[in-house]
């Protein structure tokens, strides 16, 4: 069992770490409750707003965990990202990688403890509200790009592509 503060490489900030950030930085901020979402569709159907929707992904680049937040109806490109990385092998956490991080898995936070790295696409750093995982799959944290960029210490990259159009109820 770890002792209080001891971090693995794994972790991200929980929902109640995250409010307690936002809180004491005086960070403007609105979390939306809604039932758990696991589509682009559900979030739609439950009146969020799809257009400033982000993501945020975990990436392995080299054996280092990376926090990766881009538009949540484009896809990433890796190779984009190992070159800003400096990276040539970078991949998507597997599953059992995923499973060790703390928080809902399919709503990451993208704040990290611990130093891991976190590279924001330049569409979500630019926008004026970004909605983004807050850690647990039925809310969801709204906040500006800016903010979130300077709350996680991002990179600002060029790392996501347009893909085709989602069926309704594909996943995120």
């Amino acid at each position: 069992m770890r002792e209080q503060g001891e971090r693995r490489w794994g972790e991200v900030v929980d929902y109640e770490q995250m409010l307690v950030l936002l809180e004491a930085d005086g960070t403007s901020f609105v979390v939306h409750r809604h039932a758990p979402l696991r589509s682009v569709a559900e979030a739609f159907a439950a009146g969020l707003p799809i257009e400033k929707a982000a993501k945020t992904l975990a990436v392995m680049a080299g054996g280092d965990l990376v926090l990766v937040v881009i538009p949540a109806v484009t896809s990433l490109d890796l190779v984009a990202l190992g070159a800003v990385l400096g990276a040539p092998d970078v991949r998507l956490c597997s599953r059992a990688e995923l499973a060790q991080l703390d928080g809902e898995l399919g709503a990451l936070c993208p704040f990290p403890v611990g130093g891991a790295a976190v590279v924001v696409d330049h569409e979500v750093a630019r926008s004026r509200r970004v909605l983004c995982g807050s850690g647990r799959r039925d809310r969801s944290l709204e906040l500006s790009g800016s903010d979130l960029v300077r709350l996680s210490g991002a990179s600002v990259q060029r790392i996501a592509t347009p893909r085709p159009h989602r069926r309704a109820g594909e996943a995120l």
